[in-house]
């Protein structure tokens, strides 16, 4: 059985570099529990070099945890795993991905394992209405909620806020959000927190973390290595 698909290569939608989407149909991530999860990856360098040289803005965008540097993906792992697979032209085609998910019927799909859905938009119509034909839902989240452009995928994405005044403009605009606070900071009335924060609970359990809905936004504590941690802490330390 095929460990992934390429789902696109072509030009980011945020600024025209070569990026590749990748569907992979195993995960080892405990956290999010066995589903099939999207990558978004610069083409031509590998992922912690493009994040080195900053060229990851094609599958970023502006998010503050890539220009921080305070993402708790951990890019010499799972996303180079995936990129050195594609390289090495393990994966399948889009066809095959779709004719894949006709035949496994997720239940869920996580669109964001790395990299911003609003890199490769087109994608998400199309993963949605085949995940969707069979009683599925899409999870994911952009920090791209602010683009004019967005407002299209409300369907499919939660908005990323770094704030909880971001927080509070994105749900005025009819958005659910996610995001991810210090320790100890307080939620709004309209939050809740982070299932597995709570119980252990995994993300293929839960399944909370998809688009409109009238269910509360989601929050989680930062978490992840140290150094990550404390750059978090520290640029939201002058974030209102």
């Amino acid at each position: 059985m095929r460990r992934g698909f390429v789902l696109y290569d072509g030009p980011s939608a945020i600024n025209g570099a070569r990026i590749v989407v990748i569907m992979t149909t195993q995960t080892s991530n405990q956290k999010t529990g066995p589903m099939p999860q999207v990558w978004y990856l610069v083409a031509n360098k590998e992922p912690h070099t493009a994040h080195k040289d900053r060229d990851d803005v094609a599958i970023c965008g502006g998010c503050k945890h890539a220009l921080e540097d305070s993402c708790y993906v951990v890019l010499h792992k799972a996303p180079l795993s995936v990129y050195r697979s594609w390289l090495a032209g393990k994966y399948g085609t889009l066809e095959e991905a779709l004719r894949w998910l006709d035949y496994m019927r997720p239940r869920l799909v996580r669109v964001g394992a790395y990299g911003d859905p609003m890199a490769a938009p087109h994608l998400l119509p199309l993963l949605g209405d085949k995940v969707e034909s069979h009683g599925g839902r899409l999870l994911g989240y952009s920090h791209r909620w602010k683009h004019p452009t967005a407002e299209a995928y409300r369907r499919w994405l939660m908005a990323s806020v770094d704030t909880p005044a971001d927080g509070l403009r994105a749900r005025s605009k009819g958005w659910r959000t996610f995001r991810v606070r210090t320790e100890g900071e307080p939620l709004a009335w309209d939050e809740v927190l982070c299932a597995h924060e709570q119980n252990r609970t995994a993300c293929n359990a839960c399944g909370e973390c998809d688009g409109e809905s009238k269910r509360p936004s989601i929050v989680a504590t930062v978490h992840g290595l140290r150094h990550i941690v404390r750059k978090f802490e520290a640029w939201r330390g002058g974030a209102a």
